[in-house]
């Protein structure tokens, strides 16, 4: 999850099904009514409904910041109806800054324990490379440790066939612009098949804290099993409102709904389904939502238009998150909040 609004518009939104390709997206378009610009049929993505577990194996250590993942927050999430879940880890707070970068075998069990949890309750599960500051301020002197805990990541959980997904970085930004993302993205993409026993799908995205135009600019490897994947939090003073963390302050109070709101949301749509077009390649919106504390009927009515739009462009979406800050599971009483849930699930 980004901590900084990103330097230029965001824009976009994902879903759809299970695996498998379909046409090319000039093939096949359909338009969604008179009003609405054509909807370009994407080639079908993985991931369809998922949520984020995030503030767990992403903190320093995982109970630092919030809650420890147990085995039954991952049947929740299954029995709610969710199909992937997304695991940000840390992996640069447990790994050796030398050569050979080996990965504590302590933190190793421990995320692999999370993993197996989850595809045991059916899910599909997205490890990521979450959080990596050295990588973004200072790329060329990180690459190499990226690239070797990649190794050990993809051997670690190769011949899972595809139920594994995984993503090469979470939100690139400051000096790890696009330019170096290209290096980066074809090295570590390399690294992964020659490691993974299988032909996993790879999540891959761009700069500017993972938003749509970060991917808009980006050049990609040509790998049929990859995916385009970005974040979303717009507008950040209605989903951030009362944020701590953010550097600028938004106060509470801070309403979403208008005319012109609605107009701007279904243009990032548009604009994502071009950039899939430009690519022909699977998109999938790896987070939004909205913060803790907001009203629940407030953000019940953001998440599902951003859900409802990403359905009809054919892009997959994860909901940050699952039991954090942006909470919309309470792990005290192990209750969702019936209002978002519904609008996630509801058809």
């Amino acid at each position: 999850m980004k901590k900084t609004p990103s330097r230029k518009s965001i824009a976009g939104l994902l879903l759809s099904a299970i695996m498998s390709f379909g046409c090319s997206a000039e093939e096949q378009h359909n338009s969604t009514s008179e009003n609405e610009s054509p909807i370009y049929q994407l080639p079908q993505s993985p991931i369809s409904k998922c949520i984020n577990v995030g503030n767990a194996l992403d903190a320093p250590n995982e109970g630092d910041w919030t809650y420890r993942i147990e085995d039954y927050h991952l049947k929740a999430i299954a029995d709610a109806g969710f199909d992937t879940v997304r695991v940000p880890i840390r992996w640069s707070a447990h790994a050796l800054a030398t050569a050979p970068y080996t990965i504590d075998p302590v933190f190793f069990d421990r995320v692999e324990h999370v993993v197996n949890t989850g595809l045991d309750y059916g899910l599909q599960v997205i490890v990521d490379v979450h959080h990596y500051d050295g990588i973004m301020q200072s790329p060329d002197e990180h690459y190499e440790r990226l690239d070797q805990m990649w190794r050990q990541i993809a051997k670690r959980f190769s011949g899972r066939g595809d139920r594994i997904i995984f993503e090469v970085l979470n939100e690139a930004h400051t000096e790890l612009t696009n330019s170096k993302l290209a290096k980066l993205n074809s090295k570590v993409l390399t690294t992964i098949r020659n490691n993974a026993g299988s032909e996993p799908w790879i999540i891959l995205g761009g700069d500017e804290w993972g938003n749509l135009s970060g991917i808009e600019d980006a050049r990609f490897p040509d790998d049929p099993r990859t995916i385009l994947t970005f974040h979303d939090y717009s507008p950040f003073p209605f989903t951030h409102q009362g944020a701590t963390f953010t550097v600028e302050k938004y106060p509470l109070g801070r309403e979403w709904g208008s005319e012109k709101e609605k107009k701007e949301l279904k243009a990032l749509f548009e604009d994502a389904q071009k950039i899939g077009k430009k690519w022909n390649k699977p998109l999938f919106m790896g987070e939004f939502g909205v913060i803790d504390g907001v009203p629940n009927s407030w953000r019940a009515e953001y998440i599902e238009q951003y859900r409802r739009k990403a359905e009809e462009a054919g892009i997959g979406w994860c909901l940050w998150d699952f039991g954090a800050s942006f909470a919309i599971y309470d792990v005290s009483t192990r209750e969702w909040e019936p209002k978002i849930l519904d609008a996630l699930m509801s058809q």
